[in-house]
């Protein structure tokens, strides 16, 4: 029998960060869940909540990894450890996705497709909408990069 060219999707990591943001937390990680992407794993980085999110998170998402942070060190610095727990599990993709995000269906899938489509494409983000008004644009996407970016590159890229 012959062997088959279709390799798996790429390992996707969504990271987010929650800080008693219980409710928009589980709102995001019922949109994740909701997806048409195959190939994700989930990282909660809770960061000294005091509003039941961790309990919530792993009562209503038993796979779902929680890193719980001992100390705040800011938003990079905070997902930082997140990236690193992704990369070091062997995702080549990682969504950093803030905890009151709620994302279509094909989100991931798209933002994957697209970016394995160019080899040159090291960071890509989604066309993000209001929650309160759907059809208002938020963003659309960032400004230039540097090229001269230093340390260790992701085997494809940051989402």
């Amino acid at each position: 029998m012959p062997s088959s060219s279709i390799s798996a999707p790429p390992l996707v990591a969504c990271v987010i960060l929650n800080r008693n943001r219980r409710e928009d937390t589980l709102e995001c990680l019922r949109s994740l869940q909701g997806g048409t992407y195959g190939n994700l794993c989930i990282v909660v980085l809770d960061c000294q909540s005091t509003d039941g999110s961790v309990d919530a998170v792993r009562s209503a998402f038993p796979g779902v990894r929680i890193i719980e942070l001992d100390r705040n060190v800011g938003y990079a610095g905070n997902n930082n450890v997140g990236i690193r727990a992704a990369v070091e599990s062997g995702a080549e993709w990682v969504f950093v996705l803030n905890d009151d995000a709620v994302l279509a269906p094909d989100c991931v899938a798209q933002l994957v497709e697209e970016g394995q489509r160019d080899p040159r494409i090291g960071i890509l983000g989604p066309t993000v909408y209001h929650h309160d008004e759907p059809d208002v644009i938020q963003s659309a996407g960032g400004g230039a990069v540097s090229h001269s970016v230093h340390g260790p590159p992701f085997k494809n890229g940051l989402i």
